[in-house]
């Protein structure tokens, strides 16, 4: 990859330098194969780099071409595009989500997360956009079946590909939560509702 000086682009290179001993170091504490950074600015390429091998069996170095599967990766992306909006001033971290996305304004809380039928509680303050950032929302998700929230999640096909995120919105509100929002950690499709605001 062609990249410019990065004093070009207002950068430093003494400091861009501090990324090849950090990612270099994850690969000799054995903590990751290999990796390829590329730091961009201005539209240009100011730092690349890549670090260890793409297939450590075939001692095969790491290549600039290679094919990277990123799986849950799109949470990081769609997180830090919401931070890009939230740094340009498009809205406050502590703003409730249903400011953005009304049909997320009247959500419930199970009284027992356990049991699918306990009583239905209204929420003790909105869901944040920081709620969702952190997981701890209490929204669920449907990957598994632990619990009888995730169960119907999964039952209704919460993670179906051919729906837009505008029209899930509306099927997400008819769940309610697990818990209180910013009481605990629950791993959720809190980066979906991140992705359409």
């Amino acid at each position: 990859m062609d990249t410019v000086t990065p004093e070009n682009v207002g950068l430093s290179s003494s400091r861009l330098q501090r990324i090849d001993r950090v990612m270099q170091g994850y690969v000799d504490r054995g903590q990751l194969a290999g990796i390829i950074t590329v730091l961009m600015r201005r539209g240009e390429a100011a730092h690349f780099g890549m670090y260890g091998q793409m297939d450590i069996a075939a001692a095969q170095p790491m290549r600039e071409d290679a094919i990277f599967r990123i799986f849950s990766m799109t949470k990081p992306i769609t997180s830090l595009a919401v931070m890009i909006l939230y740094e340009e001033g498009a809205f406050h971290l502590q703003y409730p989500i249903s400011m953005f996305i009304p049909e997320l304004a009247n959500l419930k809380v199970l009284s027992d997360q356990m049991d699918i039928n306990s009583e239905q509680v209204p929420l003790a303050r909105p869901i944040t956009i920081h709620d969702l950032l952190t997981h701890t929302s209490g929204l669920g998700y449907g990957l598994d079946t632990l619990t009888p929230l995730d169960a119907h999640f999964l039952q209704a096909r919460m993670l179906r590909p051919d729906e837009t995120l505008a029209e899930k919105m509306p099927r997400i509100a008819q769940f309610p939560l697990h818990h209180q929002p910013g009481l605990r950690y629950t791993y959720s499709i809190a980066t979906d509702v991140l992705g359409r605001l």
